[in-house]
């Protein structure tokens, strides 16, 4: 399995991927944005350089984006550890990031 672009996000130290075809816009956040942060216990205020990574009907605020255009091999999640919200894992610059998906990861509360 191929990730045929991804939408990199960081929040505080944390990385995650998500599909670039997912992805419909990178905007400034709004009052009713959902801050990633909270799934790592960095709470809910997002720093001003902050976006909001958005797929229709769906979104997440997130402190940075970085687009890749590569095509990236998907790493499996083994099954004993299966999830919804993280499908795989890619090989960006010598480190594994999990590939989420935005639709399960914007849905997803503390």
């Amino acid at each position: 399995m191929t990730l045929d672009g991804a939408v990199l996000c960081q929040v505080g130290p944390f990385r995650f991927a998500l599909a670039a075809h997912d992805v419909s816009s990178i905007e400034v956040p709004d009052a009713r944005g959902v801050y990633a942060g909270r799934w790592f216990g960095l709470g809910d205020a997002w720093p001003q350089t902050a976006r909001s990574v958005r797929a229709p009907g769906h979104h997440v605020v997130v402190d940075t984006v970085e687009v890749h255009g590569a095509t990236l091999p998907v790493l499996a999640m083994p099954a004993m550890v299966a999830s919804h919200l993280v499908t795989g894992f890619v090989d960006v610059q010598g480190a594994l990031v999990p590939v989420v998906s935005l639709a399960h990861a914007a849905e997803r509360r503390p």
